[in-house]
Parts: structure tokens; sequence; C-alpha cells
């Protein structure tokens, strides 16, 4: 696996596990994991703090793969060792929480499922 930080043209910043390169056949990036880096600043401390966010709004599967077009790449280089701990303490979050929403799920379509209305449809299939 080979985690990576991306900051791109648009000045976004991106910790990501790139899956496949770029290379002569493939002109794009195959990543997963991808979570944006996002800084908040406290004026009246003066701090800045760090956290990530998953990098495609309304995405909470993080092994989603995703492709990134290389071109709006600026800097690439290997995140700092506390970027990675917490980077890998959040992607341990979403695991968690996504069970916990399967769980969730699972338990308020049960008696769905029994049903044989023809107007009902299983939410618990993901559309890709």
């Amino acid at each position: 696996m080979d985690l990576r930080q991306f900051k791109f043209a648009s000045g976004e910043e991106v910790i990501c596990e790139v899956i496949n390169w770029n290379d002569e056949e493939h002109e794009t990036i195959v990543v997963r994991r991808a979570m944006k880096i996002v800084s908040v600043e406290d004026m009246d401390e003066g701090l800045r703090y760090y956290t990530f966010k998953p990098w495609a709004s309304m995405n909470n599967d993080p092994d989603l793969m995703q492709v990134v077009n290389p071109y709006h790449i600026v800097a690439d280089n290997h995140p700092a060792e506390q970027a990675k701990t917490t980077y890998y303490e959040v992607i341990e979050e979403m695991r968690k929480f996504g069970a916990e929403e399967e769980d969730a799920l699972e338990f308020y379509t049960r008696d769905i499922k029994d049903s044989d209305a023809s107007n009902v449809f299983d939410i618990t299939k993901r559309l890709h």
C-alpha cells in the first residue's frame, strides 16, 4: 500500500492509498480511502487544528475506489507520522460507524423484507 498526500490545483489536500499509479496505458490514478484534510483555525488561541473528512461528499464508505486526474495534482508527498496516525484512526471510526449504521438499517427494515407489498423496495442494497 502506498499512502500519499496530494495537493491539488484547487488548494484541496487529500490523503489516500494509491492502488494504481498512472502509466502509459492508464492516464488516471486509482485511489481508495481518500480523506480531505480540513484546517480549522482558533484565532483566540492562535492555534490551527487539522481533521479529515471524506473527499467525496456523502460518501462514508472508506473502501470506495476513486479515480484521480493526475494533471490536477501540484504536489505529492508521503504524509507526516502524526497525519498517518490520525488518518488511520478516522478510517477505523468510519468503519465502526458504518457497521452500526448497517445494524440499525437491518433492524428498521427487517419487517419490510418479509412483506409482500409490491411498492416496497430493499434499501439495504447499495447502488453504485
